[in-house]
């Protein structure tokens, strides 16, 4: 998608035009998963990630207000919801020495 592609479908998503937002998260969603499992190594948590940053853009939309680049946005959304997963997860992750024995 170019730049002005991008720029147009932005626009049109912060009005609420659903296609728009399709066409502009459709060129993210990979970036976004691969993000996603690179952090987590663990595809399951990665597509749920995933749906959530996807979420998370489309409620927030209109809330950008093209100072950054729009990738820039989507990445810092997709790092903090990253680490808020893994902060709720943290316990699990963690094995304590008597499952080792």
């Amino acid at each position: 998608m170019n730049d002005n592609n991008e720029i147009k479908n932005i626009k049109l998503s912060q009005q609420g035009d659903i296609s728009a937002f399709e066409e502009l998260i459709y060129s993210y969603q990979q970036k976004i998963f691969n993000i996603a499992y690179y952090k987590t190594q663990d595809q399951n948590l990665s597509e749920d990630v995933t749906q959530e940053v996807i979420i998370r853009i489309f409620k927030k939309i209109r809330t950008f207000k093209f100072q950054s680049s729009f990738s820039s946005w989507v990445y810092r959304i997709t790092c903090n919801i990253i680490n808020d997963v893994i902060k709720k997860l943290k316990p699990s992750f963690e094995i304590s020495i008597e499952d080792v024995r």
